[in-house]
């Protein structure tokens, strides 16, 4: 299942943005905090028993420091996962015919298509771990605007994927360079 994108409020805000209810956002930020809770409660319940051992505790705190840098890069992915990257093209015509050709090239199957957008399915052999690998892209005046993201099996986004999903959008931006010198 995907979520519905508000094209018009993306456009504005220069990121993606869901058409979510009330229980989707609140599992979402729910299983967020859980998860950084856990990975941080992890290494200080750690450092907590090598202190009341009398252990030496440089390997908990070198685990704790590796764990911030995690949670650091987590929190990073989540505030960033659905932020529009900016591309300028030629014309909304032009840019549309390009991102055609290259559904077509790389065999990525378009799923929802409106007057001023595209949301492709990229088939990857290579990433798994989530339901759907998307990429959306909006026609603004000459401008592309897009974004990669992937979705868990019940639909939210899903920030742990964000290397991947930059992987996909670095793609798309070489497959339009080339397509640039093509009339």
């Amino acid at each position: 299942m995907r979520i519905p994108i508000d094209i018009p409020k993306s456009k504005t805000l220069k990121t993606l943005v869901f058409h979510k209810n009330g229980f989707d956002k609140v599992s979402e930020y729910l299983t967020e905090f859980i998860t950084l809770f856990a990975l941080l409660l992890l290494p200080a319940t750690f450092i907590l028993k090598e202190y009341q051992n009398h252990k030496s505790i440089i390997l908990p705190i070198t685990t704790f420091m590796v764990t911030i840098f995690i949670i650091s890069g987590i929190i990073y992915s989540i505030f960033n996962t659905s932020k529009l990257r900016i591309l300028t093209g030629k014309s909304i015509d032009k840019n549309k015919s390009d991102v055609e050709k290259i559904s077509e090239l790389k065999k990525w199957k378009v799923i929802d298509e409106g007057r001023d957008y595209k949301t492709l399915l990229v088939a990857d052999k290579w990433s798994g771990f989530h339901s759907g690998k998307f990429l959306t892209i909006i026609f603004q005046n000459n401008e592309l605007l897009f974004n990669s993201y992937c979705t868990d099996v019940f639909g939210a986004i899903s920030p742990y994927h964000w290397f991947g999903n930059r992987k996909v959008e670095k793609e798309f931006v070489s497959q339009i360079g080339l397509l640039k010198n093509v009339p």
